[in-house]
């Protein structure tokens, strides 16, 4: 995804390129997943970025893009959400901006990515987001899936809890670490008492 990132920056002069994905902890949270900007491009104010971040939201919770091509007082852009109305001075200008859903392969988003441009955005830069869009919808996809492949090896489909594949391989990177640096390494054992009734009733 960062590679994507900075593709995208590269080919739009993006001031700034942002991917955001879905918490699986908060799924109505969105994490920085990949940032990027075009070389030479000036940092951006943090009022610029939370306006990123904010319509990047809409846009998840929406499953609709938002763009505006040229530079715009913030006053006139429709598509601002209420909770950025404070941000918008008499004077503000919003740089040319996208902000699109992520779909991943399913129906309901999983994040969705924002471009905050230096220039004014055309029809080739549209075509250009809606094929990135593509790209990360895909690259999800596959990392969803490599995600869930992981995670079916080491949990306990039953319990969700870590399985004996993830006690070995972390209890092996902690005794490489603890033998480099020379410090303490234990591992301690717990049995619960009469828990023999638990699997005969439940099931082990």
């Amino acid at each position: 995804l960062r590679a994507i990132a900075a593709r995208l920056a590269g080919m739009t002069a993006g001031a700034r390129v942002a991917i955001l994905l879905r918490d699986e902890e908060d799924r109505r949270r969105l994490r920085p997943a990949a940032v990027a900007a075009a070389p030479g491009s000036p940092r951006l104010g943090r009022s610029l970025r939370r306006l990123g971040s904010e319509l990047a939201r809409d846009a998840f919770e929406s499953g609709e893009a938002v763009f505006v091509a040229a530079a715009t007082r913030w006053a006139e852009i429709e598509a601002l959400p209420g909770r950025l109305r404070p941000l918008a001075a008499a004077g503000a200008v919003v740089p040319p901006l996208y902000a699109g859903p992520i779909r991943g392969g399913g129906s309901q988003p999983t994040g969705a990515f924002y471009v905050l441009g230096r220039e004014p955005f055309d029809d080739t830069d549209l075509v250009v987001f809606h094929d990135i869009a593509a790209l990360i919808n895909g690259t999800v996809k596959d990392e969803s899936l490599y995600r869930r492949q992981q995670e079916l090896a080491t949990r306990d489909e039953l319990t969700r809890l870590y399985n004996r594949r993830y006690f070995l391989r972390r209890a092996a990177e902690w005794f490489r670490i603890a033998r480099r640096y020379g410090k303490p390494f234990a591992i301690v054992l717990l049995d619960a008492d009469r828990f023999k009734n638990v699997n005969d009733t439940y099931g082990h």
